[in-house]
């Protein structure tokens, strides 16, 4: 009974592992650090709670403050601020079948990837002229004469 405290802070500490292993950021590493060492605390000094607690807490705001601005720049996900399909935008592509608006008909080729695409201005586009892509709508094109 008197171990109790190992057996809460072991419980915490595999929490906080569980969890860090589910995200894709640093989260809960520096509390797994506090809470093993309370593990540790608790075996020795089973009924020292606010020991264990003050350990805890300072170990778990220490590793955060020192070790985080260290691994942040190295885990870090690098995140693309234009996607593949952005790159269209601006692009010449040439029309590969009539776009009429009315008609709800149209297909152009950019870079080599065949797109939907109706006009900007509801003006029609026959097929080998080239247009230009102003922006995307869902899988559409939005494209506009040259």
């Amino acid at each position: 009974m008197e171990y109790i405290a190992c057996l809460v802070w072991a419980a915490v500490f595999v929490a906080c592992i569980i969890i860090e292993g589910l995200t894709s950021e640093i989260v809960s590493i520096w509390f797994a650090v506090g809470s093993f060492v309370s593990i540790i605390i608790a075996y020795f000094f089973p009924t020292a709670y606010l020991l264990q607690f003050i350990v805890f807490l300072l170990l778990s705001v220490l590793s955060l403050l020192i070790a985080r601005p260290l691994l942040k720049d190295r885990l870090a996900v690098k995140k693309s601020k234009i996607s593949n399909k952005d790159r269209c935008v601006g692009e010449k592509a040439l029309v590969t079948e009539d776009i009429d608006n009315a008609l709800g008909t149209g297909r152009v080729s950019v870079d080599g990837k065949d797109w939907a695409a109706r006009s900007i201005d509801s003006k029609t586009y026959k097929k080998d002229e080239f247009v230009y892509v102003e922006k995307i709508e869902g899988v559409k094109l939005i494209v506009k004469g040259e």
